[in-house]
């Protein structure tokens, strides 16, 4: 079965918008991993330092987002984008928070349990951000 043109190009944008995403989550995973290890060898439980470290990187991800969807959004409507991001980052704040700190206390290393919740955590955000903070009316 053949895809219609309009398929492909709908897939391919999808695409393109994907990896801007991912682009900015690698940005922003990155400086939520250093400030992580910043606050674990400065002796602080494994979810503070994951909420410190992740909500660093939310401000980050926000700005380079913006790009990312190509956002042109201003004034009010600028406010109810960031105040969009801000609820769906408060949902990954917790999730992030809990699981890192649950697979914390089976043992795992602080470190090996934030990995394990990127993904999860990418994913829940990009389908949440897409869909309800960064969609075309």
């Amino acid at each position: 079965m053949r895809l219609s043109a309009g398929v492909r190009a709908r897939l391919l944008q999808e695409a393109r918008l994907g990896a801007r995403y991912f682009g900015a989550s690698l940005a922003a995973t990155l400086l939520d991993i250093a400030l992580f290890q910043l606050w674990i060898g400065h002796g602080a439980a494994a979810g503070i330092a994951a909420a410190i470290g992740y909500t660093s990187g939310l401000l980050l991800h926000y700005l380079l987002s913006r790009l990312a969807f190509a956002s042109t959004r201003r004034g009010t409507a600028q406010i109810g984008e960031l105040a969009g991001f801000v609820t769906t980052g408060v949902f990954g704040l917790a999730l992030t928070t809990l699981g890192v700190q649950a697979l914390a206390l089976t043992g795992a290393p602080p470190l090996l349990a934030k990995f394990a919740m990127i993904p999860v955590n990418f994913c829940a955000l990009y389908l949440l951000r897409r869909r309800l903070v960064f969609q075309r009316a």
